[in-house]
């Protein structure tokens, strides 16, 4: 039985707002403009998106949008788009201040925290390093690559939790692929919030698991983010047998440039793990499991 869901608000008192708000203002010279939402949405993800940049800034969450907006006039914020200077420990920082203020106010679990922010999507962060384009490798179809050089250890992209899968007794333990549940992020709109297409064998090629209950499943028509494209990058090689096990290993570990990593336990990203260069292929090792999990469900099918 599959149970839909969406995100649910972090926050549910007003005053935490309210004391950021002046915290935002007096400290940065932001000033807040509610777009939609409740009073008070904002404040859930604004650490995560309160970072140094001078003009405004489109916050997007489970709650809503909220803008920022520096005192002085500034242009657009869509010239944000060009601009590139977030780093790892930055937006690290900002996921450990909100995980920090939930755990102090014991107001919502440390477990629906990490889901809410797996499934959020942010504006503006300033993380411009990579694109898409035809994969090098044989049938691989759309690939991830560097739009510059990127340093080994440097945060390439963020991997999207449009959908998130949902195992009540853990992903380990079940010996199914069948998952309990499926939470949308609040930015997929209402008609394409879709169960049977999100868990679909096309769709769980994007799928990466996120924790021992959930998986991040990255809408591969959402592609025109540079900040979420950690679903596009491809494994060096393909495990297609038992018996291939050693080899797959040998030469998918000899390809990869980068990995997905867990950042501060509630969200994903990709990150170099050797110097790349500009225009090479974005590549990564989904693991002997992944391959083996897919032959078997189309065996199956």
């Amino acid at each position: 039985m599959w149970e839909q869901k969406v995100n649910e608000p972090l926050i549910t008192r007003s005053s935490y707002a309210a004391c950021t708000r002046e915290k935002c203002q007096a400290r940065h010279g932001y000033q807040v403009e509610l777009v939609r939402g409740r009073r008070w949405f904002w404040a859930a993800f604004l650490p995560v998106a309160f970072i140094r940049y001078g003009q405004a800034l489109l916050v997007k969450s489970a709650f809503g949008q909220v803008r920022l907006r520096p005192r002085a006039r500034v242009n657009s914020c869509s010239a944000a788009a060009n601009l590139d200077d977030l780093t790892m420990e930055e937006y690290c920082l900002r996921l450990s201040e909100v995980r920090a203020h939930y755990r102090q106010t014991g107001e919502i679990s440390q477990d629906r925290v990490c889901m809410n922010m797996l499934a959020t999507r942010c504006s503006d962060l300033h993380l411009d390093r990579c694109h898409t384009g035809a994969s090098k490798l044989p049938d691989a179809g759309i690939g991830l690559f560097a739009s510059r050089d990127i340093r080994a250890g440097e945060l390439i992209t963020l991997y999207p939790g449009d959908a998130l899968l949902y195992w009540k007794d853990g992903r380990k333990q079940s010996s199914s692929r069948i998952c309990s549940g499926v939470v949308f992020g609040a930015h997929i709109p209402e008609d394409q919030r879709d169960p049977l297409r999100v868990t679909s064998e096309s769709s769980r090629q994007y799928e990466v698991g996120a924790s021992t209950t959930l998986s991040c499943v990255g809408d591969p028509r959402l592609d025109d983010c540079p900040a979420y494209l950690g679903h596009f990058a491809n494994d060096g090689s393909v495990c297609d047998s038992v018996e291939r096990i050693g080899e797959y290993l040998e030469e998918t570990g000899a390809a990869a440039n980068a990995d997905h990593v867990t950042l501060e336990g509630c969200q994903l990203g990709t990150q170099a793990t050797r110097d790349i260069a500009s225009g090479e292929e974005i590549l990564v090792t989904y693991g002997e499991g992944y391959w083996l999990s897919h032959l078997l469900s189309l065996i199956h099918i």
